[in-house]
């Protein structure tokens, strides 16, 4: 199964899934839901508010991959 990447810069939203239907979602962290299948499996995963989320980790991870590791590691502590 290929893994599908959608980004929406408008919303700043990113959403990584397989394709498949995800009738339901639960929030695991603030602006990070997780969407199942019926069977309860996870298939499918939305960040919002991605670019301000994710881009100090990246360019950490351009810089020092040991860096971005701390980084993504410590919630709340990226900036």
């Amino acid at each position: 199964m290929k893994l599908k990447i959608d980004y929406h810069p408008e919303s700043d939203t990113l959403w990584l899934g397989n394709g498949r239907p995800t009738p339901s979602g639960e929030d695991i962290a603030e602006n990070v839901t997780v969407f199942f299948d019926d069977a309860e499996q996870p298939n499918g995963l939305m960040i919002e508010h991605a670019a301000e989320l994710l881009l100090p980790i990246l360019n950490a991870a351009a810089q020092s991959p040991d860096k971005a590791a701390d980084l993504a590691a410590q919630p709340g502590k990226v900036s």
